[in-house]
């Protein structure tokens, strides 16, 4: 049998069809969905910074919380936005950031949670999982005589999802949110790795 890639896309004869992706996930299918929309041209879009943490991250042989603090009026306008699908409306989607991440490892792995209790097992918890990143290469981004001059790797995680439903949960303070890195895979103590700041961004725009 032959074939092409553009068989296996959308519309194609091989295109892949899944059972459940949403099993196991702690997510309703369709309850609390946000729905991606146009916003309009790059250049008439903005993105600005709504809140940061105080503090660098250590992240060795155990989770690590820290407290990012926001601006509650541009974070309120920010999730009012989220939902919007109309042409015309404004429409927002939130991001968290992790700037000047460091480490030894060649490629280490960290889970991301937002409002995870404190002391709570992460695991129990995927509805407040924000993502996974694995980290290639940050040991040459981190080197300070490398080509990134020791300032390590930046990471960006879309979590308008996440924060759509902590707001329909009622567990979304446009005050602040907690971030909690959990250490996976080349992550310890002996090799432990940085997060220089953490902020939430907001991309705004009109849908299209």
């Amino acid at each position: 049998m032959t074939f092409s890639g553009r068989d296996t896309l959308r519309g194609g004869k091989l295109q892949p069809s899944y059972d459940n992706l949403t099993k196991g996930t702690g997510v309703t299918p369709g309850a609390v969905a946000v729905a991606r929309v146009g916003m309009g041209p790059s250049d008439q879009q903005r993105v600005e910074p709504i809140g940061a943490n105080a503090a660098v991250v250590r992240v060795g042989g155990k989770p690590a919380r820290t407290e990012v603090d926001l601006e509650p009026q541009a974070t309120t306008a920010g999730i009012a936005a989220m939902g919007a699908r109309a042409a015309g409306e404004k429409a927002a989607r939130l991001y968290l950031a992790l700037e000047s991440v460091r480490g030894s490892a060649p490629s280490p792995l960290i889970e991301v949670y937002v409002n995870l209790p404190q002391g709570a097992d992460p695991q129990s918890h995927p509805e407040l999982h924000a993502g996974s990143l694995t980290l290639f290469g940050l040991n040459v981004a981190s080197q300070r005589d490398g080509d990134h001059g020791g300032n390590g790797l930046g990471y960006t995680l879309d979590i308008t999802e996440l924060a759509h439903r902590l707001t329909k949960a009622h567990n979304f303070d446009p005050n602040h949110l907690s971030v909690t890195i959990v250490p996976g895979e080349q992550v310890s103590e002996d090799k432990p790795i940085t997060v220089e700041k953490i902020s939430v961004l907001k991309r705004s725009g009109v849908v299209g």
